[in-house]
């Protein structure tokens, strides 16, 4: 009858034993899976005054190593006025002052005369902070011809 071959030989029983572990070495490491150094997780806060003109504005950073303070300025964004609550959908570029280092925020916020709320994400990093990456939320105060914009989250460098 047709069904299970078993193995005739201890070699053959040794060769089975092996085989399942063997090509799952062998599949990560074609899969070029290799040890990674570990990532370091830490909390940021940046606080960034943003004016309603075209003089960039400036910010100061806790929690970036090589970037506690620079200037700001506005990316590509699409804003949607609403009765209810503006939307904001768009990007922040923050150069670190006394570097080449930077790095760019994609936000979606909702915005009225009271403030706004939403989130943040890295999406790109270079200089001291390059590979950085990491996401928070973000709370904007009105204030005369503006905004101060406080950023909170987690960053994996």
């Amino acid at each position: 009858m047709g069904g299970t071959t078993w193995p005739t030989s201890l070699e053959e029983i040794a060769m089975r034993r092996t085989l399942g572990p063997t090509l799952a070495v062998m599949l990560l490491f074609v899969a070029g899976v290799a040890p990674v150094a570990a990532a370091h997780r830490q909390a940021i806060s940046i606080t960034a005054i943003t004016t309603f003109d075209e003089v960039p504005d400036t910010f100061t950073a806790d929690g970036l190593p090589g970037c506690d303070e620079g200037i700001v300025e506005d990316g590509p964004a699409n804003v949607v006025f609403t009765p209810g609550p503006g939307v904001f959908a768009g990007f922040k570029v923050f150069w670190c002052d006394g570097s080449d280092s930077g790095f760019v925020l994609r936000l979606n916020a909702l915005f009225g005369p009271g403030g706004s709320t939403g989130t943040w994400s890295v999406i790109a990093a270079w200089g001291t902070v390059e590979g950085m990456h990491g996401a928070g939320k973000l709370v904007g105060d009105p204030i005369e011809g503006g905004v101060i914009d406080r950023y909170a989250g987690i960053v994996t460098s």
